[in-house]
């Protein structure tokens, strides 16, 4: 199984809502992926804790992306 983080942009809310229902119906076990979804503090800290491996994908705005390259 592939061991996978994910890491929000924010505290859990609405536009989350699907990868928590993913998980909770175990629709990434399916296809093989553990999947860890994490809070996250704003998408620019997002997008660092991936360069940083804490974290293997982040959900946020690509304007943050673009930002901290």
């Amino acid at each position: 199984m592939d061991k996978v983080t994910l890491r929000l942009n924010w505290s859990y809310y609405g536009i989350h809502a699907a990868f928590i229902y993913g998980l909770e119906k175990g629709l990434y076990a399916e296809q093989n992926i553990d999947l860890t979804v994490k809070q996250g503090n704003g998408s620019s800290n997002a997008v660092k804790l991936v360069a940083n491996k804490d974290s293997t994908f982040a959900y946020g705005s690509n304007g943050a992306l673009i930002s901290n390259m």
